[in-house]
Formats: structure tokens, C-alpha cells, sequence
């Protein structure tokens, strides 16, 4: 799944241009973050690089050539998320329920 974002970098940096993994947070409206925030509708620490590379990384169907891509151009930011169940065998126990068929692809997430 890739997630568009039209805009570019808060600063106008480029995204391979960064450590993503010591990125800091910044908010281009600190009001609408820090209401978020008290609603707990957001976090305040701008962890979401490292959450999402981590919850990745601690998946069972992890690989390394499943990590999740972010790039962005001058006008764009983009993050690219692999689905880790596309073509997963499903075991034996599993049969039962599924009928030999493989995991359907899914993605979920959660807009808080």
C-alpha cells in the first residue's frame, strides 16, 4: 500500500537525504498537534518512522525486503507499506478453516 501525501518536507528536505531512524519531530501546526495530543488522538514524541519500522521488524512474516519505503520529492511525501501475509503459506492447523487456500491480502490500520 502506498500512502501520498501531497506537500513536501516541513523543511523542504528530502526524505533519502535523512536518518529516519534520528529524524526530529516537527509540526507545521504546533495548536491542531498539541489539541491532538491532550485528545489523544496523536502522539507528542514523533515517533512514527521508528514505530513503523519497528512493528515491521518485530512482525513473524518480516523480511528485510519488506521494509517499509519513505521518499518524497519537492511537492510529495510517500510511504510505501508491504503487505508481510501476501503469499504466506497457511499451516497445517489453519487448513481447517482456510481450505488450503493461501492468507487473503490485507492491510488494517487505525486513524486515531
Amino acid at each position: 500500500m502506498e500512502i501520498y501525501s501531497p506537500g513536501r518536507m516541513f523543511d523542504g528536505s528530502l526524505v533519502r537525504n535523512l536518518d529516519t531512524d534520528r529524524m526530529a519531530s516537527r509540526r507545521r501546526n504546533p495548536i491542531i498537534a498539541d489539541i491532538f495530543s491532550r485528545m489523544h488522538y496523536m502522539e507528542r514524541r514523533g515517533s512514527g518512522f521508528r514505530k513503523i519500522k519497528a512493528d515491521y521488524h518485530n512482525a513473524v512474516n518480516f523480511a528485510p525486503d519488506l521494509e517499509p519505503e519513505f521518499s518524497s520529492t519537492p511537492s510529495s511525501f510517500f510511504v510505501t507499506l508491504y503487505n508481510l501475509n501476501y503469499c504466506v503459506p497457511v499451516k497445517s492447523d489453519e487448513k481447517q478453516n482456510f481450505h488450503g487456500h493461501r492468507r487473503k491480502r490485507e492491510i488494517s490500520f487505525q486513524i486515531f
